[in-house]
């Protein structure tokens, strides 16, 4: 009798750590998976963050230009925009593309943006005081 119970017992002890074995694969090859997705690296044919700001902060520059000049704005619409897309030597559809990811990934947009709202709000103070030094120089 007790012959057959350490049978039985062995054969549920080698079928434990079967299932111990195949776990441990499954481990590893989840971790595998969750740490190659997580990287940081941009999909290829995506512009970077980093480089995706300094597009975003002369895009934005080159619109705001194109919305405040005088005469047709047909004409000249998206001359600045273009001289942009050219500085970087990117395409419209590499902008586009490169959009479409950031706009899935708010989190790497919104990061974008709050550097661009610092850079801005820097400019603006700068710009306030050369125009405030510029009529002091004249009030005298």
């Amino acid at each position: 009798m007790t012959g057959r119970v350490m049978k039985e017992f062995n054969g549920v002890q080698r079928g434990f750590y079967g299932c111990q074995i195949l776990a441990s694969v499954f481990l590893v090859l989840f971790s595998f998976i969750v740490l190659t997705s997580c990287t940081k690296k941009t999909p290829e044919g995506i512009i970077s963050q980093g480089r995706m700001e300094e597009i975003l902060f002369d895009y934005h520059m080159a619109e705001a230009a194109e919305a405040t000049m005088p005469g047709d704005k047909g004409e000249n619409k998206g001359v600045f925009v273009e001289a942009v897309f050219r500085k970087y030597d990117i395409t419209k559809d590499d902008f586009s593309r490169s959009m479409a990811f950031y706009f899935r990934h708010t989190d790497k947009l919104s990061e974008i943006y709050t550097h661009l709202k610092e850079r801005y709000g820097t400019l603006a103070s700068v710009q306030t005081d050369a125009i405030t030094a510029l009529n002091t120089a004249f009030e005298t």
